[in-house]
């Protein structure tokens, strides 16, 4: 039976390498097959999950983070390397890049702040997909063995992102929001008006996300069962699913990521 370790072995430096080409940089950890690099000035990082057959393509999935994901991956591969290795969940790569500005450059369009003082959401999201698109993916695809599947996962913020992401292109066939900020004004009613262009799609949440003192935050679990109820009932889906985990929005996070990646990699197609 195959089951996650919590542990498998730490990620460290085994070798370090520079490389220039372009704006193109990279650090290379032969170790654990991670290669850091920034693109167009934007930090980013590439993870490979299980060993790569010989004319073999893996699933590529596309995250944005808020900040640079060491930490973070590092916690996926010690809950997942394991069970990757011993083909319990199929092989992939995960590439992330750092978002300059998170709310403004992953919201889908213009939005007031619900917080007195804070600026309003630009709502850039368009920009940044159209770079992922045409500039992180191809870069990434001529430097690894990436098939024809991709994917996109986000948490947050980004978890909105992936959503409005799939329904405004088809480029990603596979799709996971964890915690995402389905509370976002006009969101539900743009996914009314709209059929999704993935028709594999993983929601997650925290029980008591609904339960937050901000009167907004508290609204994102009665949008998420609608935007479930919306997707389910979609002609383009072949299967949705909507996961709910302890805690409130930043509980378990490790855990969430765990499971929508697994749940990805067994709907990369």
């Amino acid at each position: 039976m195959c089951v996650f370790t919590r542990f498998s072995f730490r990620i460290y430096l085994e070798t370090f390498h520079i490389a220039r080409e372009s704006n193109f940089r990279y650090y290379m950890d032969m170790k654990n097959a991670i290669e850091n690099f920034i693109l167009d000035g934007t930090a980013c990082s590439v993870h490979r999950f299980g060993a790569t057959p010989p004319d073999h393509r893996l699933p590529l999935f596309v995250m944005p983070v808020p900040f640079p994901s060491d930490d973070m991956m590092e916690g996926q591969h010690m809950l997942l390397d394991d069970s990757v290795d011993r083909g319990c969940i199929p092989a992939f790569i995960i590439v992330t890049f750092v978002v300059a500005n998170w709310n403004n450059d992953l919201s889908p369009w213009p939005a007031p702040s619900f917080f007195k003082g804070n600026e309003d959401f630009a709502g850039n999201a368009s920009k940044t997909l159209d770079w992922i698109m045409l500039r992180l993916a191809p870069a990434v695809q001529e430097r690894f063995p990436i098939g024809s599947v991709k994917g996109i996962i986000g948490g947050s913020m980004g978890g909105l992102f992936a959503l409005w992401a799939i329904h405004e292109t088809d480029f990603f066939s596979v799709c996971a929001s964890c915690s995402g900020s389905l509370w976002y004004s006009g969101f539900v009613d743009y996914l009314q008006n709209r059929q999704p262009k993935a028709p594999f799609i993983y929601l997650n949440l925290g029980v008591q996300e609904e339960n937050a003192r901000n009167q907004t935050f508290r609204q994102v679990g009665t949008a998420t069962r609608r935007a479930v109820e919306l997707l389910q009932a979609s002609p383009a889906t072949q299967n949705v699913v909507l996961e709910w985990f302890p805690g409130g929005h930043s509980g378990h996070t490790g855990s969430r990521f765990a499971r929508a990646h697994t749940w990805m990699a067994e709907n990369a197609r």
